[in-house]
């Protein structure tokens, strides 16, 4: 998972690099995603630190999380 949080940036270039496989194979993207958290690994979560977190809405997926404000609609 991709953060915006203080001080932990991509690059220009990791960040065109996703919008450009955005919409192509998932393989792709994987990839792509891959290099980035090998250049700069600072800028995912963790799972402990996916843990701290407060979602809006309840995770789809079985992520570790500390809460979130609402269950899914429908």
């Amino acid at each position: 998972m991709v953060t915006n949080a203080p001080g932990i940036c991509l690059t220009p270039e990791q960040r065109e690099a996703l919008r450009h496989v955005a919409n192509c194979h998932s393989l792709a993207l994987d990839a792509v995603i891959a290099t980035i958290q090998r250049a700069n690994p600072h800028a995912f979560h963790t799972p402990a630190s996916l843990a701290m977190r407060v979602f809006v809405d309840q995770p789809l997926q079985d992520l570790p999380c500390r809460g979130f404000l609402r269950f899914p609609q429908g």
